[in-house]
């Protein structure tokens, strides 16, 4: 029988493929570090993603604070049993959270474009 080796399997492939052109692949590791790079230094896109890193915290941080606020407030202020404070707790988080979606959605809808500002300097 015929036996083939990693090595001769790896020398046919390769032959094979010779004749015809590969599959397009996408691009590696690094160009899209690169072009993350690229985007990221441009002075433009600075204001979209401190904006979007704020609200990234915010949308972990906000809700998880009202909880524990809501929760232990509750216990200081009212007599509730566990499961109803926690209850209240996280639907005060649930509020918040978004709360912080409707803000992010209202900051994103109120920004300037680039289009829109040129045409505003143009107009006065």
């Amino acid at each position: 029988g015929l036996v083939l080796t990693h090595r001769t399997l790896r020398m046919s492939q390769r032959d094979q493929g010779a004749g015809t052109s590969a599959a397009p692949q996408g691009p590696t590791v690094a160009e899209k570090l690169t072009a993350l790079r690229t985007v990221v230094r441009n002075e433009e896109n600075r204001d979209v993603i401190k904006k979007l890193v704020l609200y990234s915290f915010a949308m972990v941080l906000v809700p998880v604070l009202i909880f524990f606020a809501v929760y232990f407030g509750l216990e200081v202020a009212s007599s509730m049993d566990m499961h109803t404070r926690l209850i209240f707790a996280g639907v005060a988080s649930v509020v918040a959270v978004n709360g912080v979606i409707a803000s992010y959605v209202v900051s994103a809808w109120s920004e300037d474009t680039g289009a829109e500002a040129s045409a505003k300097q143009k107009s006065s």
